[in-house]
């Protein structure tokens, strides 16, 4: 299991308040995340590079891929710090692409001491993915042409399993949405109304 099981439920309960029936996660590795939104009654769809349920995921790269389905949740967690960090106002954008109502992404927090702490000082396998504040997410997605809903963190049990010290949760997320100009000009486009 990838994801820790604190996580899990609290990201559950976020996702339910969200009112959604579809969503699609980018970089589903271990499939997790998608359960948990099955468990909800969500119909869920997930993309990965690589993964160890084939036979449940999309394999491919959110860069080149290409659908015409939307879903009403769009989400990726601990996967944008693994894009150099040019590519992941694109990848964001990419995401919107695919959303009929929210993009979500959850990444490390750099404000979390114990992730840090891990990460700079006993030379992880990860210790070169990226980290963020909230402050920097929000930028990510405001570059992407996203408007941002909400922000904030998640994975405060999860920050302990780094350490006893831990003094912020270990990771920030952001929910966003496309525009709304933006998704007016997308329906005039199609031969839709304002």
């Amino acid at each position: 299991m990838f994801n820790e099981l604190n996580f899990i439920q609290e990201f559950k309960e976020y996702v339910k308040k969200l009112g959604i029936k579809t969503a699609f996660e980018v970089g589903c590795y271990s499939g997790e995340l998608i359960d948990v939104l099955e468990e909800l009654g969500i119909t869920c769809k997930g993309m990965s590079l690589e993964t160890i349920i084939p036979e449940r995921v999309i394999i491919g790269d959110i860069r080149t891929f290409k659908t015409i389905e939307k879903y009403d949740l769009v989400f990726s967690s601990g996967v944008l710090e693994h894009f150099p960090l040019e590519e992941i106002p694109e990848i964001i954008k990419k995401m919107g692409y695919l959303s009929n109502k929210y993009v979500l992404n959850l990444v490390p927090n750099r404000e979390c001491n114990s992730y840090m702490y891990v990460k700079n000082n006993l030379n992880p396998p990860w210790k070169s993915e990226l980290d963020f504040t909230l402050e920097e997410l929000e930028d990510l997605h405001k570059q992407a042409g996203l408007e941002i809903v909400e922000s904030g963190h998640m994975g405060m049990k999860w920050a302990f399993a780094w350490g006893s010290e831990a003094n912020k949760p270990y990771l920030v997320y952001v929910l966003s949405k496309i525009k709304e100009s933006i998704r007016q000009d997308k329906n005039l486009k199609k031969g839709g109304r304002k």
